[in-house]
């Protein structure tokens, strides 16, 4: 009964060790998750053959936008049901649909990617429900009228609202690389003609018709007056070709 009570022990130690071998023999890949402008949300260490799991939604960083899946810049699930693409816009490379039921063989990045809910960007400084400083009071920043830069989709519309108290206002577009500043022709929402600046509170752009090129970076300035004084501010407008979708 002894020497069968150590071979019993022999044989654990045996299951034990070969167990502990597979672990160390085991190779494990990293899916690394990223926004479109790289910056890294989370990553996990995933074993050969086996799966990511999904991570929580990114939070939204626009209240127009919808959070729509993670791509990648390869095809990566082929046998999945879901087969749609999109164009990246910042540099045109097709990414694609990942499911999360693809077997991880290698390491891997995916980019999350949203969708607009209306196609609307609407910033209006008249909202009653939130204290807007104007022109001439105290800790009104004129660098603070617009946002750093807007990206538009070819099928969005931009509405953008100066502060009301103004007495006088200037819209105007230009190419940021172009040294001698000069306006260009665009069709403002509601015109007829073309024109090289808009004088109203509110600036309103179709961008399917408004003459701006898709894969374009503009330069949007903004010059209000009053009590004499000029205020200005100015931002990016990045009109891209929305979202090729392929089913």
């Amino acid at each position: 009964m002894k020497k069968l009570n150590s071979s019993i022990s022999i044989f654990a130690f045996f299951l034990l060790f070969t167990s502990c071998s597979n672990d160390d023999d085991t190779t494990y890949y990293t899916v690394t998750f990223k926004t479109d402008s790289e910056t890294v949300l989370s990553s996990q260490k995933v074993a050969e053959g086996k799966t990511a799991t999904k991570p929580e939604n990114p939070s939204n960083t626009d209240e127009t936008e919808e959070f729509a899946g993670w791509y990648a810049y390869e095809n990566l699930s082929p046998e999945s049901e879901i087969n749609k693409t999109y164009t990246f816009y910042s540099d045109g490379e097709q990414l694609y649909y990942f499911d999360f039921s693809t077997k991880i063989t290698k390491d891997i990045t995916l980019y999350f990617h949203a969708t607009w809910n209306a196609g609307y960007i609407t910033i209006d400084s008249t909202d009653e429900e939130e204290i807007v400083l104007q022109p001439g009071e105290q800790g009104f920043d004129q660098a603070s009228m617009l946002r750093d830069e807007y990206f538009l989709g070819y099928d969005s519309t931009l509405n953008l609202y100066a502060p009301i108290s103004a007495e006088r206002f200037q819209w105007y577009i230009t190419d940021p690389d172009d040294i001698s500043d000069s306006k260009i022709e665009f069709l403002p929402a509601g015109s007829e003609n073309h024109v090289t600046e808009v004088t109203t509170q509110v600036f309103s752009l179709y961008i399917e018709n408004c003459g701006l090129e898709t894969g374009t970076t503009y330069k949007l300035t903004l010059n209000i007056w009053k009590d004499d004084k000029m205020y200005t501010d100015s931002c990016a407008l990045i009109v891209y070709q929305h979202y090729e979708w392929n089913q």
